[in-house]
């Protein structure tokens, strides 16, 4: 209760959905180990692994910047040329040079 007012306890899971999974026992073994090593939970543990899985899922499948294929440019359509584009933007990490294009 604040000021005479009662404040509802809100737990920071609440948004969260209940789910099950089926795991092999030595891989819960070694969540429960890690859990335990650090003090928390162990659905924590599996929270934070799958969201670093997914986030690295996401990652992999947007190999081109968001913006590419959004718009039209001078001389055709943009997206359809955008491999061609950014090759030739592109300097090349080891002697600093735009890459070799194929003849």
């Amino acid at each position: 209760m604040r000021c005479g007012v009662q404040v509802p306890h809100v737990l920071p899971y609440m948004h969260m959905r209940r789910t099950s999974i089926l795991l092999d026992p030595g891989l819960l073994a070694e969540i429960e180990r890690l859990a335990r090593r650090d003090g928390r939970p162990t659905s924590q543990v599996i929270r934070e692994a799958l969201d670093a899985y997914v986030a690295g899922r996401r990652d992999a499948e947007r190999a081109l910047p968001g913006f590419v294929g959004i718009a039209h440019g001078p001389g055709g359509n943009v997206a359809e040329q955008s491999e061609e584009i950014l090759a030739s933007e592109v300097l090349d990490a080891a002697t600093g040079e735009p890459p070799e294009t194929p003849a």
